[in-house]
């Protein structure tokens, strides 16, 4: 999870003084797909509300878990901004995002910064997104993306050796924690060698040194092409980093 300070009127938390804001993801989180209980969003909840630090909970992927914790914004509506996105819960097309505010005056706020930087969302994406939401569209798509998700994510746990990755069956993709003898820019070198393209930690660091880590994405490409995929990842983590190369 991700945190910042930030000064100015929309993240005054009435409190008197400097502004500040608490940003997290905390349904599947990008990228290690960890999901907060439920008790660790009340003590969250309960240290800002003591701090006076507004919340801005990011549901990007908020929809995908079907028995999942209530959001934030359940739990202390007049502490979080709670913004949720279409991209991964109906596809990448519809660039749709709600957002719900504590209270009433921070909708003008909102709307007036909303203004100055994007204008307006784009009628017609917004048209058809409250279409297939009312109409059940919307669920029948996020039912078939769960549906594959968990496909993916269940031969990916059959392809070893992954012991030590971390993901959730509604994700589309996976965090792997890498063996001792490699580093993570010598496993994304070697992937390129065989056309593979993979994320490393550093791309989500914002301080301390990042993990020898990587995200997996399961998606972008069709079912064979992913399994293939992941036994040639599974095949390179096999053997020491000198011999890998020579199999690839």
């Amino acid at each position: 999870m991700r945190g910042w300070r930030r000064r100015g009127p929309l993240l005054d938390a009435g409190q008197g003084g400097a502004g500040a804001a608490f940003y997290c993801n905390p349904t599947l989180q990008n990228p290690t797909t960890i999901t907060l209980p439920l008790e660790r969003r009340r003590a969250l909840l309960e240290v800002a509300r003591r701090h006076g630090v507004a919340v801005i909970e990011d549901e990007a992927y908020g929809a995908l878990p079907v028995d999942g914790p209530p959001p934030l914004a359940v739990l202390a509506p007049d502490l979080v901004f709670c913004i949720g996105g279409l991209a991964k819960a109906l596809g990448a097309g519809p660039r749709v995002a709600y957002l719900v505010v504590p209270e009433a005056r921070r909708v003008w706020q909102l709307s007036a910064y909303l203004r100055a930087t994007t204008v307006m969302a784009s009628p017609l994406t917004l048209a058809l997104a409250t279409r297939w939401i009312v109409d059940g569209t919307a669920d029948a798509i996020l039912d078939a993306i769960r549906a594959e998700s968990a496909e993916r994510q269940s031969f990916a746990r059959s392809v070893p050796p992954y012991a030590s990755r971390r993901s959730k069956p509604e994700t589309f993709h996976f965090w792997l924690q890498l063996p001792p003898d490699w580093s993570r820019s010598n496993f994304a070198a070697t992937l390129r060698g065989a056309n593979l393209g993979i994320v490393v930690s550093d791309a989500f660091a914002v301080n301390n040194p990042p993990p020898e880590a990587v995200r997996l994405c399961l998606g972008g490409c069709d079912a064979v092409e992913t399994r293939h995929a992941l036994e040639i990842i599974a095949q390179t983590l096999s053997q020491p980093p000198a011999f890998a190369a020579a199999f690839l």
